[in-house]
């Protein structure tokens, strides 16, 4: 079992790994401390001299020119109608944090975002940005801008992806677990798989298991919509990762696979234990053929269900083919 436990560790590590790597919030919030008569002063004040070159400012300076945005008190209650937010907690200490940072970015779990989440929630059905107010002045509010697909704002990444790297650390221990998991050598005269074979095997499959199980979790905008698709695209590539989970599971159970020679039959090793064969109990045996080719044998005991014995793929297959050789002259 060794053998299974060595792959399936690896296969747990590795996509719980990918997975945390992946995360994402379901929102991530930019927070500016602001001052509505400087933003109307520079939206709306006259500036002198030419505008600046292109087009962009072109447009600025037209729309400055030909809009009345009213009074600096009209502006910002244009700006507040529907988005305002009741005071939860310390407006002003949080307003004093965010304009000594420049305005910052924050995750759903930090503590002044969580006193408003639920207003800020009733507001997000029609707006994206809500302002809270403050008691330094009638135009000092915090503005707060619901970033709805973190992945693709300009928020830090370690705010976009929090588990990162926890998620190479699952990957890494995954594939230390298969890597120093004990096996156990082939004993002299048993025959095996090659080994060497089967870790180049192992190393395709859940490279091609990481990568498929990776796919919907980069495409998708955050975890909620990869499990609200299963039945959709993410169900369709994690099936795709499963036969290659399932190629793993194959490999482990040939790597268990082993047959040894005794002084009066033979043992069969597999994933789930060893099953000993005295020959005075085989009663005949049949070619075992594969795509129509002689691939072993079909050993029938007396009194018991036969033993299918396929060496096409074994090494080291000599000794126990020596020990059938009354059977193999026999029956093939």
């Amino acid at each position: 079992m060794i053998e299974l436990l060595r792959r399936l560790a690896m296969a747990a590590g590795v996509a719980w790994g990918v997975w945390l790597v992946m995360w994402s919030p379901e929102a991530v919030f930019r927070v500016e401390a602001i001052d509505f008569a400087e933003r109307y002063q520079a939206d709306y004040a006259p500036r002198p001299g030419r505008a600046l070159p292109g087009v962009t400012s072109a447009a600025r300076e037209f729309l400055r020119r030909n809009t009345n945005p009213g009074s600096a008190e009209a502006y910002r209650d244009r700006k507040l109608e529907n988005r305002l937010l009741k005071p939860a907690g310390q407006a002003n200490a949080w307003f004093e944090r965010v304009s000594a940072g420049g305005g910052l970015w924050l995750g759903m779990d930090d503590p002044d975002i969580q006193r408003n989440l639920d207003q800020m929630r009733a507001i997000r059905a029609v707006w994206l940005v809500s302002y809270l107010p403050t008691t330094i002045s009638p135009n000092h509010f915090l503005e707060i801008r619901w970033e709805s697909t973190p992945r693709d704002s300009k928020a830090p990444r370690e705010l976009v992806y929090p588990y990162r790297n926890a998620g190479f650390a699952w990957i890494a221990a995954g594939l230390l677990l298969y890597l120093i998991l004990p096996v156990r050598s082939p004993r002299p005269g048993e025959a095996h798989h090659d080994t060497v074979m089967l870790a180049m095997l192992d190393a395709v499959a859940i490279f091609f298991f990481a990568a498929i199980f990776f796919f919907p979790l980069h495409l998708a905008g955050s975890p909620v919509e990869v499990l609200d698709n299963l039945a959709g695209g993410t169900g369709f590539f994690w099936a795709i990762a499963a036969l290659f989970l399932l190629r793993l599971i194959m490999n482990a159970s040939a790597a268990a696979r082993r047959v040894r020679p005794t002084q009066d039959g033979l043992v069969f090793t597999s994933l789930t234990g060893s099953r000993e064969v005295p020959l005075h109990t085989i009663s005949r045996a049949e070619p075992l053929l594969r795509r129509g080719e002689p691939a072993g044998l079909t050993l029938h005991l007396a009194g018991a269900s036969p033993v299918h014995f396929d060496w096409s793929q074994l090494m080291n297959v000599e000794p126990a083919r020596r020990a059938l050789r009354q059977f193999i002259r026999n029956g093939g």
